[in-house]
C-alpha cells in the first residue's frame, strides 16, 4: 500500500510504513525487524518529500520518540546502520504509542 501512496502522498505512505514499523516492535518478533529497519529507511527517503506534517510528528521528532519508546528492542537497533542514542522523548506525552 505505502508504494501505492508514495508517488501521489509521500505523507500518507509515511504514516502507513510507520504504522508497520510501530506494529513491528509492539509485537518484538526479531524475524520481523529486517522489514522494519527497510521501513524506517523508507520513511527516512520519504521524508524530504513531504511539505506538511499537518498535525502528525515530523519525521525526526517521530524516530526520537521510536528510540525512546522502543528502546528495549535492543536486537532492531542491532539492525540499523547507526548507533542510537536513545534521548528523552520531543513530545513526551503525545499518546502516539
Amino acid at each position: 500500500m505505502a508504494q501505492t501512496l508514495e508517488p501521489h502522498d509521500p505523507l500518507a505512505a509515511s504514516l502507513c510504513l510507520r504504522a508497520m514499523l510501530e506494529a513491528i516492535l509492539h509485537r518484538g518478533r526479531s524475524s520481523d525487524y529486517n522489514c522494519g529497519v527497510r521501513y524506517l529507511e523508507q520513511c527516512l527517503r520519504l521524508a524530504p518529500l513531504v511539505n506538511h506534517w499537518g498535525r502528525m510528528e515530523d519525521h525526526n521528532t517521530w524516530v526520537v520518540n521510536l528510540l525512546w519508546f522502543f528502546s528495549h528492542r535492543q536486537a532492531f537497533f542491532n539492525k540499523l546502520d547507526f548507533d542510537p542514542q536513545v534521548p528523552e522523548p520531543a513530545l513526551p506525552d503525545s499518546g502516539m504509542w
